[in-house]
This record gives structure tokens, sequence and C-alpha cells, in this order.
């Protein structure tokens, strides 16, 4: 495994030390009396500033769309306690204790339902919808658009979230933002961070992997461009960030600056003195404060795991925004379709996944109760949600019982008029029809269900045979029988179900290619698959599969052009990019891939592009 061990640091222990050590920030009351005399809700003290968050881009089409795109989930789920934490040091009255002293960022209250439902975006800047930016695509128009949103708004914080394959993006969105709005703090987190930072040992000693950002600006493969990285389950840590960061403002510019200006260099003091103060922190994150030639400085929370109710449902600040056809009545139109986290990391240990429990050094799987799970379902239909899509990367993380309940659940509150779906694999629905007592798959339609998602790789036996996900064995049949077995059981449930191909593993050949696209094939002229995606295998950071093949340092960026607009034939693939897939494939067989499923798959090759 490979890591970096020069990176030079020290480590804060103050968040996991007894709390009320000290009264805190001793100007807080100086502060806010500063702040009565100008700026919005003077009266009170406080004084809203903007704020930017960007989903780096994931995605290249060779026509630069997008299909079957969803909500940006990874911001909603990071920002809903401290947009809560806005919302209530806003509504806070005289003499309240709030989150936020005097600074605040510009989210005084959640969406009304007429803005949850309407067409076009709302132009109120109370919205917190019109703090998100999520092109999914990047070109010259695009970087226009992100260039003109930082100078019109001068946000005074702009957070990035990034997956690996997005993370050249999420350095050129940084750097543009230093660019166009120097002073601004510019924060850093998302997977491929996660997947970079990595805690081990008795002492907090921390590795680094080495396409980690603190590695790559270190070694000069990009400018010192991150004030603040954030690692693992960020949403509480966030929001006491969030606050430090509005601390370090200044309340002396004057009622002729529009803004206050954070002084970087006081941050790792405001951090220490917001630690002291009593306040709820859940999960474990580590937030770093990116130094310079003396080193950074790393604060880890290391707190139990939040309860599913401790956090507000994602979507309580956010319009839903994405519309799937595969929930629609007719062809080309989509149901409004609200996404449902109810697990946070996947039971299996799959080699070439980012999403593996062997990722990471602390386990972040935790399951929601079943009550939770209908309360939010119901929440998001209230919303105005047509349709409700669980993110689990196994729905209720394969548990046949809760299932079962929860089919039960949303038949008693006539859910079942809402269509839902998610995620399974082969050897879940193998292990629900021969251990359960009753039909699930037709519990689960006459609930509501009408669409899954089953990952299968590859058809090929001897590739499947060493992916951990399909070696559940209750049956003598060969894997590509297996499949043709669970897909039948599915359809004859009346659910459609979908999926994807992951082309490049370990044994790829012409011929297991060819036998996966012949059998897909088939699949899909019985109608036993709606939709399949093509995928090339990609390296992820920490993956056994990058390991292995000694490609950590084809992920770093001085291995990629940043901005680049990727060519074809990667272009015609999720996330693919020129030297960060399979060793496997040459270009000779991607070619080989995209034109023969595009030809033999027909219109199930990501059937249907969404509607604008």
């Amino acid at each position: 495994m490979q890591f970096v061990s020069k990176i030079t640091y020290t480590v804060d222990d103050t968040f996991n030390r007894a709390l009320g050590l000290s009264s805190g920030p001793s100007d807080l009351a100086q502060r806010r009396q500063a702040l009565r005399t100008h700026g919005s809700h003077a009266d009170r003290g406080l004084h809203a500033f903007p704020i930017l968050s960007v989903v780096a881009p994931a995605v290249t089409q060779p026509d630069n769309t997008v299909e079957f795109p969803g909500d940006p989930m990874c911001i909603y789920h990071a920002l809903g306690v401290s947009i809560r934490d806005a919302i209530a040091s806003f509504s806070a009255e005289e003499g309240e204790a709030r989150p936020f002293n005097d600074f605040v960022p510009a989210w005084p209250r959640y969406p009304k339902l007429e803005e949850r439902l309407a067409p076009e975006d709302h132009t109120d800047a109370a919205i917190p919808q019109n703090s998100v930016f999520d092109p999914r695509v990047w070109n010259d128009s695009v970087e226009r658009e992100y260039r003109s949103l930082l100078s019109l708004h001068e946000p005074r914080i702009v957070l990035v979230s990034s997956v690996s394959p997005a993370y050249r993006y999420a350095v050129e969105l940084l750097g543009i933002a230093r660019e166009v709005v120097p002073d601004a703090v510019l924060i850093l987190g998302g997977r491929h961070v996660d997947d970079t930072t990595i805690e081990g040992g008795p002492n907090q000693e921390y590795d680094f992997r080495l396409s980690s950002p603190l590695w790559d600006m270190q070694r000069g493969d990009i400018d010192p461009i991150v004030d603040v990285i954030v690692a693992g389950d960020c949403r509480f840590s966030l929001s006491v960030l969030l606050q430090a960061i509005a601390m370090t403002m200044s309340v002396d510019n004057g009622p002729e600056k529009k803004f206050g200006t954070a002084d970087r260099s006081r941050l790792v003091t405001r951090l220490r003195e917001l630690s002291c103060l009593p306040r709820e922190l859940h999960g474990h994150s580590t937030i770093i404060v990116v130094g310079d030639n003396e080193g950074s400085t790393l604060f880890p929370i290391r707190r139990p795991p939040a309860s599913a109710t401790a956090a507000p449902n994602p979507y309580m600040p956010f319009p839903i925004k994405a519309f799937f056809p595969i929930f629609g009545s007719h062809v080309k139109e989509g149901g409004r379709t609200g996404h449902l986290l109810t697990t946070t990391a996947c039971p299996y240990a799959c080699e070439f996944c980012s999403e593996s429990r062997l990722v990471g050094s602390v386990s972040r799987r935790t399951s929601a109760d079943v009550d939770w799970v209908v309360d939010a379902f119901s929440q998001l239909v209230s919303w105005g949600a047509d349709a409700v899509f669980f993110d689990d990367s196994i729905l209720l993380g394969g548990a046949s019982r809760k299932v079962v309940s929860l089919c039960n659940r949303l038949k008693a509150i006539g859910g079942n008029m809402t269509q839902w779906g998610g995620q399974v694999t082969v050897s879940t629905v193998e292990s629900w029809t021969h251990t359960a007592d009753q039909d699930i798959l037709s519990c689960m339609r006459s609930a509501g269900c009408t669409y899954l998602y089953c990952g299968l790789e590859s058809l090929a036996p001897e590739i499947m045979e060493h992916v951990h996900k399909a070696r559940f064995r209750r049956t003598e049949l060969a894997w590509p029988e297996r499949v043709r077995e669970v897909l039948r059981h599915i359809k004859s449930a009346g659910i459609r179900c979908g999926s994807s191909i992951l082309f490049g593993l370990d044994g790829e050949t012409r011929e297991t290619i060819d036998y996966t696209v012949d059998f897909v094939e088939a699949l899909v002229k019985d109608e036993l698959l709606y939709l399949v995606s093509p995928n090339l295998l990609t390296y992820h950071p920490g993956t056994e599969v990058t390991i292995r093949h000694d490609a950590e340092g084809r992920i770093c960026l001085r291995n990629a052009k940043l901005g680049e607009f990727i060519r074809p034939p990667y272009a015609f693939f999720e996330e693919a990019f020129p030297g960060m897939v399979s060793k496997q494939l040459t270009e000779e067989l991607i070619w080989h891939i995209h034109k023969e499923t595009e030809e033999r798959w027909g219109a199930a090759r990501n059937i249907y592009p969404m509607v604008k």
C-alpha cells in the first residue's frame, strides 16, 4: 500500500477532550455588539455572508450532455446540519444561544412548497439551493458560468466536493476560485479526500496516499489553493468549521464593506476555542487546516455515529430536481425523484469498488430503522417527489426483514401510490428467494417498487469467481445462469431491472468481453434487462485492484491535465480517463467495447436521455 509519510502536521486533540475546559471565545458579546451598527439583521448583531458549494464534475460525454443525473446528494448530506444551524441562528431570540454568533452563512430559511415545486430555479438568495453549483460536465461555457457566479456573489467560503475521478476538476475549480475571489476560504471534501486521508496507530498518526491533495501541494503538482480539507463523516464537524471561519471575519470593516473578510491565520485558534463549548458532534471526521512550511494542523473528531434522526433530511433545505424516466408513465417523461440513503457503507469487499468496506481505516456502516425510513419517505412525497430511489449500495443493507417491514408500512400508509426503487445484487436476491418465508420481490412490487438496479460487472464465470459480492453459494448454477434466474424472478414480480457492466477486471480478454456483450444482448432481447450501462474499471485510491496493479501513482495529478476535455473512446464511458483505467484494457479494446455495446444492446444502452 503506497503512502506518503513526509507531510508535516500537528494533531490537535481538543475536540476529543472533556468539554467545558474553558468558557470558549471571550469576545462573542463584543463582536455581536459591533455588528449592530451596520449590516443585515444588524438589530440582532448578525451579518449574512454568501457561500458557494460546488460538486466537481465527474462525467464526460462526447457532446457534453449527461444522462440520468440525480441530485447532488453529497453536498445535500454534508450541508444539512450547517444549514439547520444557520437558520436556527437567524430565528433565535435576543439573548438566546445560537450556533453562529455574528457572521452567519446566508441561509435564513427553508424553501416553501411552491418554491420546491417551481419548474424554474427561484432567484431568491434566501433559498439554499441557490448556493449550490452542480455543473455535471466541464467545458468552456460551464467555466464561464462558474466565473460569473463567483464574480457576482463574491462568496466568502467556497466548498468543493469531489470523488476521485473528478479530482482534477476539483483542483481546477479551486484554482479559479482563488483567482476570482482571493479572500475566500477554500474547502475541499468528498470521497477522494476520505479515501486518501488514513488514520492509523495508537497516537493518531495519519498516512496520506500518493494522490492526496496535501501531497500534491507539497510536491508542487498543484498550487497551495486549499485552505481547509475535511475528511470522513463531516455533517456535524462542517458546521463547527463554518462557525470558526465566521469567527475569524473582521467586524470593523465599516458599512462600505459588503462582507467580512476571514483571517485564515486565526482559524486554528478559533477552532480550539469553539471545541471548548458544548455542542452536538457525531461521527468520525478530520478537519485539516492547511499550513505553510511549518505544517498543517489536524483536528480529529472521534464520536459515536449519528443516529438517523440526528441530522435533518438532506432535502429539508433543497428542492427535488431530479427527473428519472424509469419512474415516468411515458417514455420521455420522468417522475420527480427524491433520493434516500438508509445505510452508510456497503457490506461487500469488492476489490475494485470505492464503496467497498475495505477502503478507508474506519468502518462507516450504520443502518436506519424502518420507522425513520418511512418518515423520511413520507417527507420526500410531501415535498413533491413522484418517486423515491434508495441510494444504499444494497437496499436497506439487504436485510430481508427490514425490506418486508418497509413494504408493509408503505402499503399501510398508502405509500404504494408512490413508485420507488433501489439497488440489489444477484447474491442479495438469491438469499431472499432461498431463505425467506415469503416472496419478497412480490411484496416489494405491491408496495410500489417498480425498478431495481443490479450491478452485474461481468458475465464471464472465470472473472466473477474473484468478485466478493458474487460468492453466495446456495445454487449449483454457473454465474451466467444465476444472473438469468435472478432477473427472471425480478421480472416475474413485475419489476423492471437495470444494470451496469464493468469491463477491465482481472483476467479480462477480448474473449471475455465478447462473451459478456453476447450474454447481455440475449438478456435484453428476453426483456430481462431494461437498460444497461457499460463502464470501464477506473482506479480509485485504496482499492485492492489499485494497490495490486501498483496504480496509485496513476491517480496523481502529475499524470493528469487539469481541465482537459476527455477524448474518445474514453468519453463514451462515465468517469473514464486516459491512464486511469484498467491496465487490462488497451485503447483498441475500449473502442471495441464501445462499438459492440452500442450496436448490440441498442436502445437499452443508457436508454432515453434525461428531460432538461
